[in-house]
């Protein structure tokens, strides 16, 4: 028995997931993993969220069991979201990928 560490190079996934390419400015997207952290940074934050920020929204469910689609959410202050969800299988491990925009 024995245990393989890999840390797998952030930049490049995080520079496609920062793109607002066709996202208003209030507008991300982002993978998080089955644990309900967040796999890539968001662009709205100084500091890394990459395994310390949870996210845990119908749509990360949604998208964990398989699915994909489309859910309405008011957020922290009754912002008003939209998220487009799908899951991710990355390597055999399920992730999700949502998209977010108020």
């Amino acid at each position: 028995m024995g245990v393989l560490a890999f840390q797998m190079p952030i930049d490049n996934l995080n520079a496609v997931m920062q793109s607002t390419i066709g996202l208003s400015e209030s507008g991300e997207t982002f993978l998080v993993g089955g644990d309900l952290l967040m796999r890539t940074d968001s662009r709205f934050s100084e500091e890394s969220t990459i395994l310390t920020t949870i996210v845990d929204s119908a749509a990360v469910a949604e998208a964990l069991c398989g699915q994909a689609g489309l859910l309405n959410h008011e957020g922290a202050g009754g912002v008003a979201s939209v998220n487009a969800f799908t899951p991710v299988d990355f390597l055999g491990t399920q992730w999700a990928l949502i998209a977010s925009m108020d």
